[in-house]
C-alpha cells in the first residue's frame, strides 16, 4: 500500500524555468529537473522551505490556511509564534499586537511562548536523566526531526519525546479559554501564526503523535498588513492575554534561544554551535566542520563562520576547519573557508585528498597559521612523513598542471548532470 504524504511547500510549475537554484541547495536532494521543470520528491522533502528561499521566480510557495478558515468556528484562538513580535519595530508592549489580533476576528490570544517555557522544563528533566541518550535532539522544529528520519535515522531515538511549543500551548489555550468562558472543546478553534512551512506540514500530517491540538495554521505574511492597519488604529488599546510569557519563553524567537532557555552549557544548534554556549564553555580551541557538519548534515551559513572568526578574536584562541568534501558542492556559489576569512592568523586548515582524488591515496595536509609554523618546527617536526615520496610527487604535479583543478570541476559537472536526471 502507497504511503501519502502532504507538504505545504508546494511548486508553480508555470512559473519554474529549471534553473536548478534549489536542487542545488536542498539539503535532502529532495529536487530533481524533469522535462525543464523542478519537481519535488515526497519521500525525500522536509518542508524545510530553503527552495523558497533561493528561487528567484517565486516557482515555489507555502501552502496555509486562508484567514477566512477561522471562522469555522465559533470561537477562536489566536497562538502567535513569538517571531511575529519581531516584525514590527515599533512595538511598545504585546499587549497592543494581542489588542490587534483580537480587532481582526480572534476572542482570545495565548502566546506559543508559554508553550516553549513548558517544553524547556520537560527538557531540562530529560537531561537531568542520566540513561537519557545522548547527544539529546530538540523535536521543536518538525524540519529538523523529518531531516534526522529522511537522512539519519539512526540517530530517531535520540530525539527528546516531548512535543513541540505549538502543541503544548494549543492543549492548554484550549484548556483555559474553555474553562474561563464554559465553552465546548469542540467549538473553539487554535490557529498557529508562524512564518514556517514545516510548521504547517507537522499540523496537517503531526510527527510522533496521532492527532494535533491545532486546527490551522495562518501565514504571518498573509496576516501583517491586517494587523499593521489594526495597530494605526487608536481602537487598538492594549488587553492583557490570559497570561503574559516570560522572557525565557520569548527567547526561542532568537538564534541560540532554545538552549539558552535550558540553561545548558553544552548546545549545538541547528546552523552550529551556540554563539552562548560557546562562550560560557570558555573554550581555546573550536575544531569545526562548516561543510555538512554531522549530524544535521547542513552547511554553516555565512553569519555563522563569522560568528565563529569573532568568537577566536580573542588573545590565544584558534579555530581547527576541517573542510573535508566541500570541494564537491555543487552549489555555484562554494562558501569561503574560515581560514580563508579570518584576518587574525589563527585558523588551522585540514583537508584530505582521499575523497577528491581516491580512496586509496591516504593523503591528508594541514595548513597552519604563520604563528604556528615555528613552535611547530620545534615540537614536531622530526617525525618522519609516511606517504611515500613517489605518491607526493605524483599529486604535486597533478596540482602544478592544473588536472586537480580541471577533476574536480568536471566531477562537479558531472553532479549537476546526474541531479538533473
Amino acid at each position: 500500500m502507497s504511503r501519502s504524504y502532504y507538504h505545504s511547500v508546494t511548486l508553480d510549475k508555470d512559473k519554474c524555468v529549471g534553473c536548478t537554484n534549489c536542487l542545488k541547495r536542498c539539503p535532502t536532494e529532495a529536487i530533481r529537473i524533469r522535462a525543464g521543470r523542478a519537481r519535488i520528491i515526497d519521500e525525500l522533502c522536509i518542508d524545510c522551505g530553503e527552495c523558497i528561499r533561493v528561487c528567484q521566480h517565486h516557482a515555489k510557495v507555502a501552502v496555509t490556511d486562508p484567514f477566512e478558515s477561522i471562522r469555522r468556528f465559533k470561537y477562536r484562538v489566536a497562538l502567535p509564534a513569538p517571531a511575529l513580535y519581531g516584525q514590527f519595530k515599533t512595538l511598545e508592549s504585546i499587549a497592543v499586537l494581542a489588542s490587534a489580533l483580537r480587532h481582526i476576528g480572534f476572542d482570545e490570544v495565548f502566546d506559543v511562548a508559554r508553550g516553549a517555557e513548558l517544553v524547556s522544563r520537560a527538557v531540562q528533566k530529560r537531561l537531568a536523566d542520566r540513561d537519557c541518550p545522548r547527544p539529546l535532539i530538540s523535536s521543536a522544529c518538525p524540519a529538523v526531526v523529518r531531516l534526522i528520519q529522511v537522512r539519519f535515522p539512526e540517530l530517531i531515538d535520540n530525539i527528546v519525546d516531548v512535543r513541540s511549543p505549538m502543541e503544548v500551548a494549543a492543549g492548554l489555550a484550549r484548556q483555559e479559554f474553555c474553562k474561563r468562558y464554559g465553552a465546548d472543546p469542540e467549538e473553539v478553534g487554535c490557529f498557529f501564526i508562524t512564518p514556517c512551512a514545516a510548521k504547517v506540514t507537522a499540523i496537517r500530517k503531526p510527527i510522533g503523535h496521532t492527532q494535533t491540538q491545532l486546527n490551522g495554521a495562518i501565514s504571518m505574511m498573509e496576516i501583517y498588513g491586517l494587523l499593521s492597519v489594526q495597530m494605526k488604529k487608536e481602537t487598538a488599546a492594549a488587553i492583557e492575554s490570559m497570561q503574559p510569557p516570560t522572557g525565557w519563553g520569548l527567547g526561542w524567537a532568537r538564534s541560540g534561544g532554545e538552549c539558552k532557555a535550558l540553561d545548558s552549557e553544552e548546545a549545538l544548534a541547528g546552523d552550529g554551535i551556540d554563539s552562548a554556549a560557546l562562550s560560557a564553555s570558555q573554550a581555546d580551541v573550536l575544531h569545526t566542520t562548516p561543510y555538512r557538519s554531522f549530524p544535521s548534515g547542513v552547511t554553516a551559513s555565512a553569519s555563522k563562520r563569522h560568528e565563529y572568526i569573532r568568537w577566536a578574536r580573542r588573545a590565544g584562541r584558534f579555530l581547527i576547519e576541517s573542510d573535508y568534501g566541500s570541494e564537491f558542492s555543487v552549489s555555484s556559489q562554494p562558501m569561503e573557508t574560515l581560514f580563508a576569512l579570518s584576518e587574525q592568523d589563527n585558523v588551522i586548515y585540514l583537508n584530505t585528498f582521499s575523497r577528491t582524488v581516491s580512496p586509496s591515496m591516504r593523503i591528508g595536509y594541514m595548513v597552519l597559521p604563520r604563528q604556528l609554523t615555528a613552535p611547530f618546527q620545534e615540537k614536531l617536526g622530526f617525525y618522519s612523513c609516511c606517504v611515500p615520496s613517489f605518491e607526493q610527487y605524483v599529486l604535486a604535479e597533478l596540482i602544478r598542471s592544473g588536472d586537480f583543478e580541471r577533476h574536480i570541476n568536471r566531477v562537479r559537472r558531472s553532479m549537476r548532470r546526474a541531479i538533473k536526471d
